[in-house]
């Protein structure tokens, strides 16, 4: 299974176009922006399950 970073990363790369170098720049040159998107992929992340579970 694919880490957050590693999908953002992959993103970052197919959907628009940046280089591997440069996604790997943009993310370590942006904790905070990067920090609240993992925060908020997280609680939609167990929400989704929470959803699931009750099915």
């Amino acid at each position: 299974m694919k880490t957050f970073l590693e999908l953002l990363e992959e993103l970052l790369v197919e959907e628009f176009n940046k280089s591997p170098n440069e996604a790997k720049e943009l993310i370590k040159n942006n904790p905070v922006i990067v920090s609240q998107a993992m925060m908020n992929g997280n609680i939609a992340l167990r929400g989704c399950a929470m959803a699931l579970e009750t099915k």
